[in-house]
């Protein structure tokens, strides 16, 4: 079972992970094992603090739709006891292609529940010739018209006096043509039955082009070298189910996101769910830049944090090697990037807990851009 690194978002975007090994436990339970000692400067890096906002520099340029997109065997975390257990699903996604400068490309895959969305794109000659015809043929008859699209994107009609008349013609003919599919309601007469559905997907389109520029504008105001190693995006739709997590797969250059709390941001436009979803998007980005290349030598940061006498920026730093990383990243961009849009004393206190760690990064010489 492949190792999850997750973190975890309960109500104001909280911090967790889990490996295959650990026994499931909630967010605040992983907290308590973290020990009462207060050798760290935040619960959580920047909790409750607007550091990250909408209109700050993005190096994003264009959004491209790319289609529908069936997935099977996607990494399923509704809670965040679900971390550690391997659940998958079948995931029904519009497809979207992000493009920043630096030639960097993001795949982002906006969850759907629209009930076999592809299947009623129907072939243009059936819809705009076929049926048009038939009308003609038969102007004093209600015809029930039907369609089906096969697996090859081929495509035949049938029709009848009634619904049991009209679905034989169809299943006869796409039975002969040897077309793997099945017959629906087009219309009855001149009435369109199939095309409703229809409507509901362009409405689901529509609302995941927002979802797909949400996230596509955010993506690109992280720093460059996080931008580099992170390949896509899974935006797992709210459904009222989930606690909001957000999780990576060890090896895996992609993030998943549940998306309940970002979604009562791009809805509502709270800012503070702005920058929380971006620190978040932060930490998560570097879990991949650190699992993905031999960049981060482990012992190395073990010894920088060794020299800073196992203080941490946040307590989620002290659960291990990997969630001190991340964390440590995010704090070392808002002292070195941030510190205006942060209180002094906090700055000033991130820089006597975590000195040896912050020097470690400064001497990465990452490419910051857009940060300056």
């Amino acid at each position: 079972m492949k190792k999850l690194l997750g973190i975890v978002v309960l109500g104001l975007l909280c911090c967790g992970t889990a490996n295959a090994k650990d026994e499931s436990v909630s967010g605040n339970e992983m907290m308590k094992t973290l020990g009462t000692e207060k050798n760290y400067v935040y619960k959580y890096s920047f909790y409750n603090k607007i550091n990250f906002l909408k209109k700050d520099p993005t190096t994003f340029k264009k959004l491209t739709f790319k289609g529908e997109k069936i997935i099977n065997n996607v990494s399923k975390v509704e809670k965040y006891s679900d971390v550690s257990f391997g659940k998958t699903k079948t995931f029904k996604s519009f497809k979207f292609l992000a493009e920043y400068e630096d030639n960097i490309t993001l795949e982002l895959f906006i969850e759907h529940n629209i009930a076999n969305a592809g299947d009623n794109k129907i072939c243009d000659w059936v819809v705009n010739d076929a049926y048009p015809d038939i009308l003609k043929e038969f102007p004093k008859d209600k015809k029930y018209f039907y369609v089906v699209k096969g697996d090859d994107g081929r495509c035949e009609y049938g029709h009848g006096q009634d619904k049991k008349s009209g679905f034989s013609d169809c299943e006869k003919i796409r039975k002969a043509e040897g077309i793997n599919g099945k017959c629906k309601l087009f219309a009855i007469g001149k009435k369109i039955i199939l095309e409703k559905k229809d409507k509901k997907l362009k409405k689901a389109e529509k609302e995941a082009e927002k979802a797909a520029l949400y996230y596509s504008h955010m993506f690109g105001q992280l720093p460059h070298f996080l931008k580099i190693y992170t390949k896509k995006l899974y935006i797992h739709k709210d459904i009222g189910k989930d606690d909001g997590t957000w999780w990576t797969i060890h090896g895996l250059p992609e993030i998943h996101i549940n998306e309940s709390n970002c979604d009562a941001q791009r809805k509502r436009k709270f800012k503070i769910y702005y920058s929380h979803c971006t620190k978040v998007m932060i930490h998560e980005s570097a879990h991949i830049f650190e699992q993905n290349t031999k960049l981060i030598s482990r012992s190395k940061w073990n010894k920088a944090k060794k020299l800073d006498k196992n203080l941490y920026c946040s307590k989620y730093s002290k659960f291990d090697f990997h969630e001190d990383f991340a964390e440590s990243v995010t704090c070392w961009m808002g002292v070195r990037y941030l510190s205006n849009k942060m209180k002094k004393s906090n700055v000033k206190k991130i820089e006597q807990y975590i000195p040896n760690r912050l020097k470690f990064l400064d001497e990465m010489n990452f490419n910051m851009h857009p940060y300056k």
